[in-house]
C-alpha cells in the first residue's frame, strides 16, 4: 500500500515516517484535542478565575458591611431606620428620630397645671418642691458629647457599670442631676439633644448616612421597652464597623490600604429612673480613620474623630440619656 508525504509529496510505501524528508506521519496527522479540553488545561485561565473570585469575594464582604449596622439595629427594634422603608409611626407605636436639629419635631404630652397649695407659714420652699417632684417626665433625651478622659475617671467611682463590650461601657447614676452639670462643664457638644415622646415603645435612632464608606460605619438606637411609675426600662443598641488603623505612610498614601474592616457592638437594659442619667461611653477600635472616610459621613455625632483630643485619647466620646 503506498502513500503520499503529506509534507513534500514523496510517494512510498504505507510506513512512519517519510523516507525523502524523515518526517513522523503520524505524529503530523494526530488529530488536535478539542477546544475545550486545550481552555481547561490552560494555565491562565487556572489565575483567572482564581483572581475573579478573589475580586468578587472582598467586593461582597465590603457590600455587606455597608449594611450591617442597620441590619443589626433593625433587628434591635424590629423596625426599619431609614425614611423610605420606615412604616407609618402610628401604625408601629413609636416616635422616630429626625438626623438633624432642624428636623427633630417631638410632639410633647401635655403636663398637668401644678395643683394649688394652701400656703402656711414656713412651708413655701417645701410646697415648691412638692410640685417639682410631682410633674411627669414627658421626653427621654440622648446627647452626644466629648468629655476629658479624667473627668469621667472620678465621677465613675460612684457609678454602677451596667454594661461593657468591645464598643465601649454603659454607667448608671441613680440620682444624676449634678452628675451631668459636672459632665457638661467644660465638655464640647458634638451633636443637637435627640428627643422622643416618654412612651412604652419610643425610640431614638442615629446612623452614618449611606454615603458613608464601607469602613466607617456607625448606628445607635435607645428603645423605652416600658414606661410605668415614673421609670423607664430603657434598652440600647450600639454598632459601630471600622477599617483597623493605618500606618502614617498609608494614612498619606491616596489609595487606601485594603484591610479587614472591625465590627464591635455595646447592646444592653436597665431601669432608668426620672432622677437617674445613663453614661454611654463609646470607646471605638481606630480612632483616627481616613479623614476621606470622615468626609463622605458628613454631619453627625461622628465628627468626634476629627478632634485631635479624642484621637490621641485625652478625651471620650460619651452619651448622657435621662428623662425630661
Amino acid at each position: 500500500m503506498m502513500m503520499d508525504c503529506p509534507r513534500c509529496g514523496f510517494s512510498q510505501p504505507k510506513d512512519r515516517f517519510c523516507a525523502s524528508c524523515g518526517m513522523d506521519v503520524d505524529a503530523f496527522l494526530l488529530k488536535p484535542k478539542p477546544l475545550w479540553v486545550r481552555i481547561l488545561q490552560n494555565p491562565n485561565l487556572h489565575l483567572s478565575l482564581i483572581a475573579i473570585f478573589m475580586v468578587l469575594l472582598v467586593g461582597y464582604i465590603l457590600y455587606t458591611q455597608s449594611t450591617l449596622v442597620s441590619r443589626g439595629v433593625r433587628q434591635m427594634l424590629g423596625t426599619p431606620l431609614t425614611s423610605k422603608e420606615a412604616a407609618d409611626p402610628a401604625d408601629a407605636g413609636a416616635t422616630p428620630l429626625e438626623e438633624s436639629a432642624d428636623e427633630i419635631e417631638t410632639v410633647a404630652a401635655e403636663i398637668p397645671e401644678p395643683v394649688a397649695l394652701t400656703a402656711q407659714p414656713g412651708s413655701t420652699a417645701p410646697a415648691a418642691a412638692a410640685v417639682a417632684a410631682a410633674k411627669e417626665p414627658t421626653q427621654i433625651e440622648a446627647v452626644f458629647w466629648e468629655v476629658a478622659h479624667d473627668t469621667l475617671s472620678g465621677l465613675f467611682t460612684v457609678a454602677e457599670k451596667v454594661g461593657e463590650s468591645n464598643a465601649g461601657r454603659v454607667f448608671l447614676f441613680k440620682d444624676g442631676g449634678k452628675i451631668a452639670d459636672a459632665i457638661r462643664a467644660g465638655s464640647r457638644r458634638v451633636s443637637q439633644p435627640r428627643l422622643a415622646n416618654l412612651a412604652t415603645g419610643a425610640q431614638l435612632t442615629i446612623e452614618t448616612p449611606p454615603t458613608a464608606p464601607e469602613p466607617f460605619q456607625f448606628g445607635m438606637a435607645l428603645q423605652v421597652a416600658k414606661w410605668e411609675n415614673r421609670e423607664a426600662t430603657l434598652r440600647w443598641f450600639a454598632q459601630m464597623v471600622l477599617s483597623q488603623p493605618e500606618t502614617p505612610a498609608e494614612m498619606a498614601s491616596q489609595v487606601p490600604a485594603v484591610k479587614a474592616v472591625v465590627e464591635s457592638t455595646l447592646n444592653g437594659s436597665t431601669a432608668l429612673g426620672a432622677a437617674g442619667l445613663l453614661v454611654i461611653v463609646l470607646e471605638p477600635n481606630n480612632r483616627m480613620p481616613r479623614e476621606e472616610y470622615l468626609n463622605k459621613a458628613g454631619e453627625g455625632p461622628w465628627r468626634i474623630f476629627a478632634s485631635e483630643d479624642f484621637r490621641n485619647g485625652v478625651t471620650e466620646w460619651v452619651v448622657l440619656v435621662d428623662l425630661k
